[in-house]
């Protein structure tokens, strides 16, 4: 139908009452493997064999209409990234912000920041879902830009008023190099928002992908408070 997802991957969410022994079944009958499951949503990661018809096995899956549910891990493109700022004259326009000390801290999930974006005092932690044991990196400079917004050390065209509040951030790199991201990592990006504190997420993207999954995710995150 036009949708975007990554290459022989499934996800499976097992119907109440399933046990594991369904899924493994279905694993075994598709030369699949369980690489990640992500308890609160009921939903388990299946790598496929290289070169698999994930939209006929999918399609399979849904006339047997047995252990569960499944959809594509399905994937997302990140919007064209705005001007390229000047760095050096940014920086010096607020050298001396602050974050406020009631600030609500916003996780901004996006193509990450950039280690020279002189955020570091507004940033509460920080996550590159793609690797998570590198510190954060943004090569496309949307999301350091998005942050910057979400800092209120920058003010976007448009807003009115002198005073923009500061707030802390969540910085999360959840988009590759090449722009993309995927279910899987919005879901890890959600979860690490969670746990760390978040009250609010930056989410400047969009889609006209219809994911069952992604709604939940994000129905999960409402759910406990975050805007």
């Amino acid at each position: 139908d036009g949708s975007l997802y990554v290459k022989d991957e499934i996800l499976i969410r097992l119907k109440p009452g399933a046990d594991l022994s369904d899924l493994l079944k279905l694993l075994q009958e598709t030369g699949g493997i369980l690489v990640g499951r992500y308890p609160e949503l009921g939903i388990y990661r299946v790598r496929l064999p290289p070169g698999s018809d994930v939209p006929g096995l999918l399609e399979e899956i849904k006339k047997r209409g047995g252990a569960g549910t499944a959809e594509p891990n399905y994937a997302y493109p990140i919007p064209a990234s705005p001007r390229e700022l000047d760095w050096g004259s940014l920086k010096v326009s607020y050298g001396d912000s602050q974050p406020q000390p009631k600030g609500i801290p916003v996780a901004v999930i996006d193509s990450g920041l950039r280690a020279d974006a002189g955020l570091d005092k507004f940033v509460l932690a920080s996550l590159d879902a793609l690797n998570p044991d590198k510190p954060i990196s943004d090569t496309g400079g949307h999301g350091t830009q998005m942050a910057l917004i979400a800092a209120g050390v920058v003010k976007p065209i448009g807003v009115k008023g002198d005073s923009v509040s500061q707030a802390p951030i969540i910085p999360i790199r959840a988009f590759d190099e090449n722009g993309f991201t995927s279910n899987v990592l919005l879901m890890e990006s959600i979860y690490f928002a969670i746990e760390n504190g978040a009250r609010v997420m930056s989410l400047s993207w969009g889609s006209e992908t219809k994911s069952e999954f992604l709604s939940e995710a994000l129905e999960l995150a409402d759910s406990k408070g975050l805007l």
